[in-house]
């Protein structure tokens, strides 16, 4: 089994891959993003400050890497941290991927602190938090009194167990925690998001105990989808929530454009309509395809493409590219195409989209709202107008417009997650609007955010395509 430890700014590293090296395991330090992607099992590790952790991460890619990554995923001490979306430490914004924010310990001492750590009185404690303390279940994981009974993260670890901790923040508690400590204030010290777990303590100054973990994440088969605690909550979230893979064809190629450069392309398949029955195999329902050599041209260039997709599988399909004319729509829905998504058309050429709408009814358009700093682009997004999006919206949807998707081309193809805030402010100005966000959707824990906001649903793109073989794992069954 390969281990990828990733090699970044921070303290303690070596005494990780001690402890890996004792465990009989081949480990590689490394930040290079294919050695880290192609690992079975990969390690964040590090002690050290959270700004000056992140500016190295984004200096050289390292948290695109990170959140892309689709194996199981360990953080320790500062690397756990940095999972969450916010540090007090220097006011950090992080990583994004656990929902919990990361906060200065208080030294406030607690009755059950005094109990833990054997303390002659309520003193204030000393921060940083460091030295051994205890590791107790969750209310998050339901009632359960054995630490080794809530995840096998866990197994095998005795009653009460002590670990090592070094640290002067710590992630409050939240939906992700699967195990907490008390010291002045109740935090996460151990937690499971998706694929990303991660411990506040030291597993590798752990003694039997740290062993014992580190055995568990690395051979006790801790893989995505193992009905732990947040599964189940995406399940949840995303059971009415259509995720929709895009697939953007040039030269009958499935390609994927990053922030709609043409320049800046990566070609991920040569048979669409294969990649097409993959999906449905998997379980999607939709499919969102884009001929982007017909939105260049002014006419589509895949009908053929669209027309054998939709003979051979039974998926909704909406189909955009320069879809221009009466006679044009009328062929993409003649191939076999649901809805078709119509962007520059509704800018352009307001009386024909109109009439479009009329024709076919709203629930077979959808409008593309393709924004670049909350303007507009259009013509496969190679023509940047002024057109604000809300005012753009408020004319679209008083004519009728029910369904619009919306991508935040300096998000797309990145993996940096989707525009949250953006389409919160939408649903807010336009209630019972059917939203679907696109653009920069890195992982399934964006989807159960968008879904939490009222998003119908999520176009994903590059974050499927870089690994086709786990395509069930943004499904909610």
């Amino acid at each position: 089994m390969k281990i990828a430890v990733i090699r970044y700014n921070a303290g303690n590293i070596q005494s990780v891959l001690n402890a890996l090296e004792r465990l009989g395991v081949t480990t590689i330090l490394t930040d290079d993003p294919a050695e880290i992607r192609s690992a079975e099992r990969v390690i964040f590790p590090g002690v050290g400050e959270a700004s000056t952790a992140m500016h190295y991460l984004r200096e050289r890619s390292l948290d695109t890497v990170i959140r892309s990554l689709t194996q199981p995923v360990l953080g320790i001490c500062l690397g756990m941290q940095l999972l969450g979306e916010h540090s007090e430490e220097n006011d950090t914004d992080c990583l994004g991927i656990v929902p919990a924010r990361v906060r200065k310990l208080t030294g406030r001492a607690t009755k059950n602190v005094e109990e833990v750590l054997n303390l002659p009185d309520l003193k204030p404690l000393k921060v940083p938090h460091v030295g051994w303390n205890t590791a107790a279940p969750t209310p998050n994981v339901g009632e359960v009194s054995n630490l080794a009974d809530v995840h096998p993260l866990l197994k095998g670890l005795p009653d009460n167990p002590f670990f090592y901790f070094v640290h002067s923040y710590a992630m409050e508690l939240n939906d992700a925690t699967i195990a907490q400590t008390d010291y002045g204030v109740l935090f996460t010290s151990a937690l499971q998001w998706q694929n990303f777990y991660g411990v506040q303590f030291h597993p590798e100054k752990s003694a039997g105990a740290g062993e014992q973990l580190l055995r568990n994440f690395i051979w006790n088969s801790v893989e995505i989808g193992n009905s732990f605690p947040k599964v189940a909550n995406f399940r949840k979230a995303v059971a009415n929530f259509d995720t929709v893979p895009a697939m953007d064809l040039i030269n009958n190629h499935c390609v994927r454009l990053r922030q709609g450069d043409y320049a800046q392309r990566t070609d991920y398949a040569s048979d669409p309509v294969a990649v097409a029955k993959q999906f449905e195999a998997a379980g999607f329902r939709r499919l969102h395809m884009v001929d982007l050599d017909g939105a260049r041209a002014g006419k589509p260039q895949h009908l053929h493409i669209l027309q054998q997709v939709a003979a051979e599988t039974s998926l909704i399909i909406d189909f955009s590219g320069g879809i221009k004319t009466d006679a044009d729509i009328e062929d993409v829905f003649e191939a076999g195409a649901a809805m078709t998504a119509i962007g520059s058309v509704a800018v352009k050429d307001k009386p024909l989209f109109f009439k479009w709408l009329e024709k076919y009814g709203s629930e077979k358009i959808l409008l593309g709202v393709d924004v670049r700093d909350e303007k507009l682009a259009i013509s496969g997004w190679l023509e940047q107008t002024e057109i604000g999006t809300f005012e753009f919206l408020a004319e679209m949807t008083g004519a009728g417009v029910q369904q619009v998707f919306c991508t935040d081309i300096g998000r797309d193809g990145l993996l940096t997650g989707p525009s949250t805030a953006l389409y919160r402010r939408l649903l807010a100005q336009f209630p019972g609007l059917s939203l679907i966000a696109s653009g920069g959707v890195s992982s399934p824990n964006d989807l159960v955010e968008l879904a939490e906001i009222g998003c119908a649903g999520a176009i994903v793109g590059k974050a499927i395509y870089e690994d086709m073989k786990n395509l069930e794992k943004w499904l909610p069954s």
